[in-house]
């Protein structure tokens, strides 16, 4: 058929033209996009022509393009031909490596017609590569013929992302003919083998041409041009690693214009790498890159006509390379020579000199050692490098040469050299500056600490080298000088020091490491960034703003803080560490978080992935991390939603969103989240593909849940509580641990949702739940019981010592007590652990009945305070007490008795806060006590002294009267309660009198047991308004307890006595220091 126009051919079935004829003919500017069979048709036997018909005819200018297609010529018949696959006029053809060109089969079965035939005065055929396919373009069977005409000019272009071609498939009697250019458009192609053509080469710019191959070493017929940004090598080493031998070979000139690249790779054989057989011309601005071995006097490059000689040279060492002279290029000595010259740019080593040398034909280069290799302790040279520790002082003697033989003197305008022997070198300014031009550390392990070391190398940029990738080297002094400094070598340089030096950084090879897990290390100025840059701090500190290039940057630990704008474009990988982008803060960056690390913050980003063990948490609570390009989750990765009300965290991409698994973790802050209504959490303009696998929740009583729809994903929180009623089952109380968290949050789930403690609990943590339930529980009240049961000793010590003070008062006397003890008891991981402080007046008289019955009364006041850790509650007491006591003695037995009561006013106050309700509460309530007790002791005599073993037993009673709170819904009501505890205590008393100044003096002692039985666990029965009674423990009554008691009284005179005594219990979470003061007054 013929046509004009947009032809789309063959996208569903195959379009097969009639007897002999072209299945599609086209003309006047059409386009043609075939993806599927394109074939012409068969000649018949005996008809007026058997020819094959041409898949497609085209004329007139316009584009053919296959993605993927075929196109077949007809088959001939009898003796005639095969159709043409495609015939093009002024056009161009685009192939790609899926596609299938064949010419028509011969009408003999022997031979194909052409797959692409041109004419007319230009034609293009573009062969788009593809490096990772099995085939690197497509496949043609058939010559490809361009025009023959003088004026004609047809130009194979390789594009796509690169390929292999071999080079003997151009000429007048190969596959591809008369063509006059062959671009390099795109992509890195590899071209091996020999053409016979005279067709000119040109490689683009951000194109890449090699020359040789698995094929063998490449020969191009004609003049070879590399645009600027473009680059051009030879290939020394074949796919499996075998060594090219013989030169690339180019039949014409080649020119590398401005800002090109020639890189040239010297041959294990040491021959010539590269022969031109006309002239040679670097541009200015261009890179000739040289890659050496052995020196050899062998020209790497050869040239058969003038050069212009411009740019510069950077050298590497490609295996073996050592001192001595190197030819780079050879050519006539009658040769026309211009340019301004060449200057050398990278070259590998510190430890070398290197230097240009042009005479007449050749360009050498002349590689000498000029270094002062470290010698540690070492000043008499011996023959080798020793290295090791030692100090780096100005005008030491301690420096070799590379071969150990001369003794050399430490120089600042020499590089150093650290090998031999690895060790921690001690840089000493006391006689004069310490430095060098350079820097390089061929031995793993060197440290460099001490004073101040100044790098200088003229106008140059000091370079410091690492040699090997399994290399390291550490420098912890303060580095100065004032032209920068470059890394350079394949293995780690490590700053830990606060360096000055001023003209910024370049990390050039290897790894540049800031710090090294400590709060040091640091450089200042811009970083050109083209290796591996890695921070690795344990502090906080902001990331540099100032980093170019393409290379790597690595966060290993501490804090970074990224602010203000970043034009680094490589990527950021963050290892357990945290990276904060701060509000405002722009990055072109790709970020890669890795195992333990955390990106953070609010900014714009250039990408983001999140590895396994990596974490996304956006915002300053919440906030929104904006990428300017995809985002990508990985299998174990984690993204920390936070909610704050109706604000939530939020990764939006103008990229993709690629989700291979993860986890995203709900965190609700200090207000409730909206429940049942779905938060954005992350968005792609791009489109969103995969799922996470799981999602948690910090919330206890919600049921997170995500949805995705095309460019979104979107977290909801299910509210498990619905309705008035709480749903039968635990709610509440699957989260509680302790038994009063139990039993508090059992009472609340009797409670309907309307009541608003019930309404807040819902949306809280099972963290803040639970710290919800100690806070409602009312527990204050419970271990104020527990207060005034141990309180119950003070007027049972007071009275007990009145009884014994007869050593020194043997009349009927009158006595004043006064006290004050401070307590700490420790939580049981139920109860709260308390802090108590109480001080007290105890007011008496006794005297002897019938000479043998020491008999009296007692009065007290006490006033005490407690105080709940962890903010559970505060309660004051006001205690009143009344009490008869006595005893007798029987020669070293004595026994004592009495029996107290006391009244006591407790006002109680508490309250209650977590996300979305606060109450204050208070309560005044009565308590009475009750205590009988009594002891037994046997005084045994020693001289002065007198010892006395006991054993005591005392009933306390107490009844707690019921009472309301007043507050709000957390208000409790509290029944009244009857609780009683035994204490029994065994121990021993010393004391002894002595006289000083004429004063009769008594000291004494006391130390024993203390132990608690029956209701040692005080407990609160409470209720809130409209629920169940629930049961609330207090901190159990000390059941094991050691006391301890020292003291003094003295005998003022013959009716008055003084004391004061010190009193302390101590056991498991119990702490308990008081002291006391006696005063006695006889009667006459």
């Amino acid at each position: 058929m013929g046509t004009t126009g947009v032809i789309k051919a063959g996208s569903a079935s195959s379009n097969t033209g009639g007897e002999g004829q072209a299945a599609i003919t086209a003309y006047e500017n059409s386009e043609i996009f075939v993806e599927g069979t394109i074939k012409g048709g068969n000649a018949i036997p005996g008809s007026y022509s058997e020819y094959g018909g041409a898949g497609i005819e085209f004329s007139g200018g316009g584009k053919i393009t296959l993605e993927g297609g075929v196109v077949e010529g007809g088959s001939g018949a009898g003796t005639s031909e095969g159709g043409r696959a495609i015939s093009i006029s002024n056009a161009s053809i685009s192939l790609d490596a899926a596609s299938k060109v064949s010419g028509g089969l011969n009408g003999n079965g022997v031979g194909r017609a052409a797959a692409i035939y041109m004419y007319g005065l230009s034609n293009t055929l573009d062969l788009k590569g593809d490096i990772n396919a099995s085939q690197s373009y497509a496949k043609i069977e058939g010559t490809v013929q361009g025009a023959t005409y003088d004026q004609a000019v047809d130009t194979l272009k390789l594009t796509g992302t690169g390929g292999i071609f071999d080079l003997a498939n151009i000429g007048p009697a190969a596959q591809f003919r008369n063509f006059d250019v062959i671009d390099i458009a795109a992509g890195n192609w590899t071209m091996s083998g020999t053409s016979t053509a005279d067709a000119a080469t040109n490689v683009a710019a951000a194109s890449g041409l090699s020359l040789g191959g698995a094929l063998g070493p490449a020969s191009i017929g004609g003049n070879l041009s590399v645009k600027g940004f473009g680059s051009l090598d030879n290939v020394s080493s074949d796919n499996s690693g075998n060594p090219v031998s013989g030169a690339a070979t180019i039949r014409g000139s080649l020119t590398i214009e401005a800002k090109g690249n020639l890189n040239v790779h010297a041959l294990t054989s040491g021959t010539t790498a590269l022969a031109i057989e006309k002239s040679f011309s670097l541009s200015p601005t261009s890179a000739f890159g040289v890659w050496l071995r052995a020196p050899s006097a062998t020209p790497l490059i050869t040239v058969g006509d003038d050069v212009a000689l411009n740019g510069s040279v950077h050298v590497y060492n490609d295996g073996g390379m050592s001192t001595g002279t190197y030819r780079l290029l050879g050519y006539d000595a009658g040769a026309t020579v211009s340019g301004s010259g060449l200057t050398l740019g990278d070259t590998p080593s510190v430890a070398w000199s290197y230097a240009l040398d042009q005479g007449s034909g050749y360009l050498d280069l002349i590689v000498s050692s000029g270094a002062s290799f470290w010698n540690g302790t070492t000043s008499a040279p011996g023959g080798t490098v020793a290295g090791g520790d030692g100090i780096w002082v100005a005008g030491g003697t301690n420096w070799t040469s590379s071969d150990g033989s001369a003794q050399l003197t430490a120089s600042v305008s020499a590089p150093a050299v650290f090998s031999g022997h690895a060790g921690e070198v001690t840089v000493d300014t006391s006689a004069g500056a310490v430095g060098a031009t350079g820097l390089s550390f061929q031995t793993s392990g060197y440290s460099l600490v001490g004073g101040v070391l100044t790098l200088a190398n003229g106008t140059a940029t000091p370079r410091v080298e690492v040699g090997g990738t399994a290399t390291s080297a550490t420098i912890a002094t303060t580095l100065a000088g004032t032209h920068g400094l470059e890394k350079i070598g394949t293995g780690t340089l490590i700053l830990t020091g606060e360096n000055t030096y001023t003209g910024g950084t370049t990390v050039s090879a290897g790894t540049l490491q800031i710090g090294d897990g400590g709060t040091t290390g640091s450089v200042t100025g811009d970083i050109v960034n083209n290796a591996t840059l890695v921070f690795a701090r344990s502090d906080a500190y902001d990331f540099p703003g100032t980093i170019s290039g393409t290379g790597a940057v690595v966060l290993k630990g501490g804090t970074v803080n990224f602010t203000g704008a970043s034009g680094y474009s490589g990527e950021i990988a963050v290892q357990d560490s945290v990276l904060t982008l701060s509000r405002g803060s722009t990055s072109t960056a790709k970020f890669a978080v890795g195992n333990g690390g955390t990106i953070a913050g609010t900014g714009t980003i250039g990408g983001l992935i999140v590895r396994s063990g990596g974490r996304a948490s956006p915002g300053y609570s919440p906030g929104t991390i904006s990428v300017n390009g995809d985002v990508t989750f990985d299998a174990g990765s984690i993204y920390v939603a936070e909610l704050r009300g109706a604000d939530h965290d939020l990764i939006a991409a103008t990229g993709t969103a690629t989700i291979h698994g993860g986890t995203v973790q709900a965190v609700g802050l200090l207000t409730s989240p909206v429940v049942n209504q779905p938060y954005r959490i992350l968005s792609a303009d791009g489109g969103v593909t995969g799922q996470f696998t799981t999602v948690t929740s910090n919330y206890a009583f919600v049921t997170p849940s995500l949805s995705y729809d095309a460019n979104a994903v979107y977290l909801t929180l299910l509210q498990d509580v619905a309705g008035e009623n709480l749903p039968s089952g635990a709610v509440f109380s699957k989260v509680g641990i302790t038994p009063n968290q139990i039993a508090t949050s059992g009472a609340l789930e009797q409670l309907g949702v309307s009541n608003p403690i019930v309404s807040a609990l819902t949306l809280q943590s099972a963290d803040t739940a639970r710290a919800a339930y100690d806070a409602l529980s009312g527990e204050v009240h419970a271990s104020a019981r527990t207060m005034l049961l141990e309180d119950s000793h003070f007027v049972r010590d007071a009275t007990g010592q009145r009884l014994r003070a007869d050593a020194l008062d043997l009349q009927a006397s009158g006595w004043v007590q006064t006290y004050g003890s401070t307590s700490s008891r420790g939580g049981d991981g139920n109860a709260a652990g308390f802090d108590r402080d109480i001080g007290g007046l105890l007011v008496g008289s006794d005297g002897f009945v019938a000479d043998a019955y020491r008999l009296g009364v007692v009065g007290s006041y006490g006033h005490s305070s407690l105080k709940l850790d962890a903010g559970r509650g505060t309660t004051s007491v006001d205690t009143f007490g009344f009490g008869v006591y006595g005893g007798r003695e029987w020669g070293a037995l004595g026994v004592s008795a009495g029996v107290n009561v006391a009244w006591h006013a407790l006002s109680s106050e508490r309250s209650v806060a977590f996300p979305g309700y606060t109450d204050s509460l208070t309560a005044d309530h009565d308590a009475r006590t009750v205590q009988a007790y009594g002891e037994v002791g046997y005084e045994i005599s020693l001289g002065q002294a007198t010892v006395e073993p006991f054993a005591g037993l005392a009933q306390v009673w107490l009844h707690t009267s019921g009472f309301q709170e007043q507050g709000q819904a957390a208000a409790l009501t509290v029944n009244g309660v009857d609780t009683d505890v035994s204490f029994s205590t065994i121990g021993v008393r010393a004391r002894t009198q002595f006289t000083l100044g004429g004063m009769a003096f008594q000291a004494n002692g006391m130390a024993g047991w203390r132990h608690a039985l029956n209701d040692v666990t005080p407990t609160s029965l409470g209720s809130f308004a409209g629920g169940q009674a629930f049961g609330v423990q207090g901190l159990p009554v000390a059941q094991d307890v050691g006391i301890v008691e020292a003291g003094v009284s003295a005998k003022l005179n013959r009716r008055t006595t003084l004391g004061l005594s010190y009193t302390g219990q101590f056991g498991s979470g119990v702490s308990d220091h008081g002291v006391r003061a006696n005063l006695s007054i006889a009667f006459d």
